[in-house]
C-alpha cells in the first residue's frame, strides 16, 4: 500500500457533496494509479461536524447530508466525534487532538 491521504472538507454544500462523490468514485483509480489511499476523515459543516480519523464513507456521508442537512443518524456517529456550531473551542482541541496523533 502507498501513501495515505487524510481529507477533510470544509463546508459540506454541493460543491463539498459533489468533492465526496467524486472522491467515492475516483479513489481506487487513484490508489492504482499513484498509490495514494484516499480517505475523508472529517466534514466541517456550520450544523455540526464529523471527524473520523479511521475514514467516513464519502457517498454514503454526503447523501445523508444531503436529505437531513444534519449528520444526525450518521452509520458512522458512534465512532466519530460529532462537533456542534456552539463549541469552537472543543471542536479545536479534537482536531488538534487527532492531528497529533496522526503526525
Amino acid at each position: 500500500m502507498g501513501k495515505r491521504v487524510r481529507i477533510v472538507v470544509c463546508g459540506f454544500g454541493r460543491v463539498g457533496r459533489s468533492f465526496a462523490g467524486l472522491l467515492a468514485d475516483k479513489r481506487a483509480l487513484v490508489e492504482r494509479t499513484h498509490g495514494l489511499t484516499l480517505d475523508l476523515v472529517g466534514v466541517g459543516e456550520l450544523a455540526g461536524s464529523l471527524l473520523a480519523p479511521g475514514g467516513l464513507p464519502p457517498a454514503e456521508t454526503a447523501a445523508l447530508y444531503e436529505t437531513q442537512h444534519s449528520f444526525a443518524g450518521h452509520a458512522d456517529v458512534p465512532r466519530a466525534s460529532t462537533l456542534g456550531r456552539d463549541h469552537p473551542a472543543a471542536a479545536d482541541q479534537e482536531v488538534q487532538r487527532h492531528a497529533a496523533r496522526l503526525a
